[in-house]
């Protein structure tokens, strides 16, 4: 599954925070000339997936709160 999202922040460097913060693998849109996209694997066991997203969301929150709008 690809997603877009609009946070002042390249995929690259998202996807980097992702692993180094939460341990959290995801490919970043720049692979594929997608700035601002990420690809998420939905295969595998659901409770990995689930463990994932909350992980994913707390990169997200904290992105939120430094957001000046």
């Amino acid at each position: 599954m690809t997603i877009r999202y609009s946070h002042d922040i390249g995929s690259m460097a998202l996807a980097t925070r992702l692993r180094e913060a939460e341990e959290v693998l995801i490919i970043p849109g720049d692979h594929f000339g997608l700035d601002r996209y990420l690809r998420i694997g939905l295969g595998g066991r659901r409770d990995l997936l689930r463990e994932g997203l909350v992980r994913f969301d707390r990169v997200l929150a904290t992105l939120l709160q430094s957001d000046p709008s």
